[in-house]
């Protein structure tokens, strides 16, 4: 399908809980961008909303811009829909609460000393099956195994629809199967530059999800879903390019085959692992 040929465009954007924001314009309007509340910022999963600093919450909830590139639109899974991942920008500014933004001057900081930072991201989720009381309840793949494949592991077919879907659109899908835990499964994309490679994943995520829903059924990232069962993880890969392409983290003279800088990267993740774990294992 050409650009041309979209009746809308879902413009999508990642916001600091993770979840997929956006809206749908008419492809006619798409290029002048879009609009959105500033305080979306402060809410918290249960929709309560606090003064945090930078969201506008106490001057007025004012507006931010969304603005995309129109020829990063790509196909959606919605029939008639492409999809693109946008910016947000307040009165000309990047917004500095805006994941991409933090994502996007991260990467700035490496490339000021020389390197690219490259990402390859495993997600681990959990399948749900609608229960008689109108929950939700595992998945019943009594015959799934950790590095499972095949109907015993996906009796639904599940997780055969995600993958179909991700091929007809382009996801670079590196490989698909049974995690630990009966229903649970280890979905895993290339890895690429880390603004690239997490747009994928944020795109891959919200595609897996409606389509496991369409499907009647629920798909979970959350870290620990069922308490009974082990846990959902998130694997970050990360690995830094020099100015030659290569990979600066490795150093095969070294009994470890790590360098310098890959010891100096972990030394600084242990260092700063309290800070972190209120970000990224808030619970």
């Amino acid at each position: 399908m050409g650009t041309d040929e979209y009746r809308r465009v879902r413009v999508l954007w990642p916001d600091h809980l993770n979840l997929a924001r956006g809206k749908y314009l008419p492809y006619r309007l798409a290029e002048r961008g879009t609009r959105h509340c500033l305080t979306v910022l402060s809410l918290e999963y249960d929709r309560d909303m606090s003064p945090i600093p930078g969201t506008g919450f106490l001057e007025g909830m004012p507006d931010m811009d969304c603005h995309f590139d129109m020829s990063e639109i790509r196909p959606g899974w919605e029939d008639g829909v492409g999809v693109v991942v946008g910016d947000l920008e307040r009165n000309g500014e990047p917004v500095p609460l805006a994941p991409r933004t933090v994502l996007r001057n991260a990467v700035s900081a490496w490339e000021s000393m020389g390197f690219k930072p490259k990402v390859g991201i495993e997600l681990e989720a959990y399948v749900m099956e609608p229960d008689p009381d109108g929950g939700w309840r595992p998945y019943n793949a009594p015959g799934s195994m950790v590095y499972g494949t095949g109907v015993r592991t996906d009796p639904a077919g599940i997780v055969r629809a995600i993958d179909e879907t991700a091929d007809r659109l382009g996801f670079r899908v590196e490989s698909i199967n049974g995690e630990f835990d009966m229903g649970q499964f280890e979905l895993t994309l290339e890895f690429d530059d880390a603004m690239a490679c997490a747009d994928e994943v944020f795109l891959f995520r919200t595609m897996a999800m409606e389509v496991a829903a369409q499907n009647g059924h629920l798909l979970t990232f959350m870290p620990r879903p069922i308490p009974e069962y082990g846990g959902n993880g998130l694997h970050v890969n990360l690995s830094l390019e020099d100015s030659s392409g290569n990979n600066a983290m490795v150093d095969l003279s070294a009994p470890d085959g790590l360098s310098a800088l890959a010891k100096f990267c972990i030394a600084g993740q242990l260092h700063h692992m309290s800070a972190m774990a209120a970000l990224c294992a808030p619970t």
